[in-house]
């Protein structure tokens, strides 16, 4: 009971928590390129990235059949997203300029007619003007909306990429029904016979929700209003990475945009090209007086010459493999400059980023941010002291590296654990007896005078095994969309009440004469059998359909407010909405059963003077708790509950904390993760490959 207690309140803690943490990451990041910089978030040069925008998409008729007014939400949230993401990689810090170079041989475009249109003669690629917008280049006339996007890890692809969709996410929200340009990792693709739309779209229900019935993404598609980015190709690995490029190429034949993020090095050994993708941009190696320009702006300059100085990081310098030297990453130089010290070079990579997580984890630089940062009012942790140690927080994030890897994602939402997580099979045993013990006591206290033992066996059995689906939105809208998604789920829940009004009311009022009412039986029996069954049936028809009814049209008022935008703003934000959905609705419910029972029944047997029927009451009664009994099911109390077994097993393992909002928090801090809303990410792939190989 105490831990159920001290998760009520972390939950009522967590929903509060405000977003004070201090937007700072060393990603590809401390070097962040020119071209992202200048692309990046609040742009000074946004009046033109809207005359681009203008001109490449003004003149296209608007697509019918879209429901523009949710695309409009969708594109709002993921511009907040991409803003954020950005923020981690471009704020405060020291810029440095990486070079892009066009590689039109990579697309099997003709080289000489790439040249001619950059008027390059005789060269294979040109380095493009440092002045000139991704968007600019994306809109190219020999480009035209088809673009691949390479370079070595680190060397900062996924940057150019978020750069790229916050210009077109700019233009869209200021030329609304256009397109509706959205990023997806790749990584998530994990069917090898799934064609990229039907992909794109089961992406965009998990990603912002909504109706299946009404088809909203899978119009996009037909109407080629979406504008997919896609990061992460390379992180499929090479036999599935050469399917998903195959599936690529089917996809980029028919449609019109699209953009692709992948590794240099992974996209040759793939021995496949992407024919129909028009354009290619590489992010260029680090050159030396880029690198020395940039440790002199951050007073590092002694780095330089310990590089000199030591072979094996000199040796880093070099191309290993057709990739780019390591200290020729902005990434990797970035982490080393911070980790500089005059006497202890690092020799592989391993040690790099090991002597980087020490750094962030070390009781000094603890302490030393907390003192630089006097006018932060919420840290994760209310003193150094209480911070995790640094060996279970390093535990503590390869269980989750590894968790990742797993199931192909690179993003965390602490909702979407789910019991494939647990390693051993007996942790699973442990997971599913403890729901069905929860569901069994919860089905118990409300439907077992009703339908007895059975009802609770077959609702625990129901919550052991299910998937955990929070409900995520619950929320009253006056849109055009949401109002027709009520009376969908108003009609759904009236004609399955009719039915089962019916049985029901049959049933019960039979149970009922037969048990208890057996002495209007032999009334009517005495009066006249065959008038007698005609009213007691008549009766219980009535009855049955009226509740059926009521309470179906209850049921599908939840359904239909169910199916509103997904939108993660706080940590954990899906369990928190399932549990308070649960109490709304099941309120609602009791209160508007009530609410009809005191009109429609006790007034009018009150006025005329007489006694109410038994039978209302237990039909009251039976209404209520079913009403309470859907809400839990389907208003978000079981998901609340699964929820909490889950975390309670994963604690009680020593594989993650039960309260991880805070350590996931702690973790930003000390930037080994990242927080975009809800979602928690770390820095860099780089770093999360580290962890699930410690």
């Amino acid at each position: 009971m105490k831990w159920f207690l001290r998760f009520l309140r972390s939950s009522l803690r967590e929903s509060r928590q405000a977003q004070t943490l201090k937007d700072s990451s060393v990603t590809n990041s401390t070097i962040h390129q020119t071209q992202a910089g200048r692309d990046a978030l609040s742009f000074p040069n946004a009046e033109q990235v809207l005359v681009v925008y203008n001109g490449w998409f003004g003149s296209r008729q608007i697509a019918t059949g879209v429901d523009w007014d949710w695309a409009g939400r969708v594109i709002k949230e993921q511009r907040a997203e991409v803003r954020n993401r950005l923020k981690y990689v471009l704020r405060d810090r020291a810029p440095m300029t990486v070079e892009l170079s066009e590689q039109p041989e990579r697309v099997n475009l003709p080289a000489l007619e790439s040249q001619k249109k950059l008027t390059i003669a005789g060269q294979d690629s040109e380095s493009l003007d440092p002045g000139k917008l991704m968007i600019e280049v994306f809109g190219r006339d020999d480009i035209d909306g088809k673009l691949l996007i390479l370079g070595t890890p680190g060397a900062g692809k996924t940057t150019v990429l978020l750069s790229l969709a916050e210009q077109l996410l700019a233009g869209a929200i200021d030329n609304p029904k256009t397109v509706i340009p959205i990023v997806f990792e790749l990584s998530t693709w994990k069917k090898d016979d799934q064609s990229i739309r039907d992909w794109l779209i089961d992406q965009l229900y998990d990603l912002y929700g909504g109706d299946r019935k009404l088809k909203r993404y899978e119009q996009w598609l037909e109407q080629q209003v979406l504008l997919p980015l896609l990061d992460g190709l390379d992180e499929l690995g090479m036999e599935r990475q050469q399917k998903c490029m195959a599936k690529l190429n089917e996809f980029t034949r028919q449609y019109r945009q699209v953009v692709v993020c992948c590794r240099s090095k992974e996209f040759e050994e793939s021995g496949i090209r992407l024919g129909n993708l028009r354009g290619a941009v590489e992010l260029e190696p680090l050159s030396d007086r880029q690198i020395l320009t940039y440790l002199q702006q951050v007073e590092r300059e002694g780095l330089w010459q310990q590089i000199q100085d030591t072979p094996e990081m000199r040796q880093m310098l070099e191309p290993i493999e057709g990739e780019a030297g390591l200290l020729r990453v902005p990434l990797f130089v970035s982490i080393a400059a911070s980790i500089y010290q005059v006497d202890q070079p690092f020799r592989t990579k391993g040690e790099l980023l090991e002597r980087y997580v020490d750094r962030q984890l070390s009781f000094d630089v603890r302490m030393s941010d907390r003192r630089k940062e006097l006018e932060k009012r919420r840290w994760a942790y209310v003193s150094v002291e209480k911070e995790p140690k640094p060996q279970i927080t390093r535990h503590y994030l390869a269980w989750l590296a590894r968790r990742l890897n797993g199931i192909n994602e690179v993003s965390f939402l602490i909702e979407k654990i789910q019991l494939r997580w647990l390693e051993k099979t007996e942790h699973k045993r442990w997971y599913q007896v403890l729901v069905a013990l929860l569901v069994m006591l919860v089905y118990s206290l409300l439907l077992a005078s009703l339908f007895g033992l059975p009802a609770g066996l077959i609702a625990a059995l129901f919550g052991a095994l299910s998937n955990i689906q929070p409900v995520e939105s619950f929320q009253i809208s006056i849109s055009r969309t949401a109002r027709q998604e009520i009376i969908r789920g108003l009609i759904f829940g009236l004609v399955s009440g009719l039915i089962f009004g019916l049985v029901s009311g049959l049933v019960s009022d039979l149970i009922y004469i037969l048990n208890g009412g057996r002495s209007e039986l032999s009334s009517a029996l005495n009066n006249s059998l065959m008038g007698g069954l005609i009213v007691l049936l008549s009766t219980a028809l009535v009855s049955g359909l009226f509740w059926g009814l009521f309470l179906g049209a209850i049921g599908g008022l939840i359904y239909g407010l169910r199916q509103d935008l997904k939108i993660r703003s706080q940590p954990n934000q899906g369990i928190h909405n399932s549990f308070d959905n649960f109490c709304f609705s099941a309120t609602v419910s009791v209160v508007l059963i009530s609410l009809f029972f005191g009109l429609l029944i006790v007034v009018p047997s009150i006025a005329r003077g007489g006694l109410l029927n038994p039978i209302y009451f237990r039909g009251f009664r039976m209404m209520s708790l079913l009403a309470i009994a859907f809400a839990f099911i389907r208003g978000g109390g079981l998901a609340f509950v699964q929820h909490f077994c889950l975390r309670f097993v994963v604690s009680y393992t020593g594989a993650f904390p039960f309260f991880c909002v805070s350590f996931l928090n702690y973790c930003t801090e000390r930037r080994l993760l990242q927080r975009i809303g809800g979602r928690y990410r770390f820095i860099h792939r780089e770093l999360l490959e580290h962890f699930a190989k410690g």
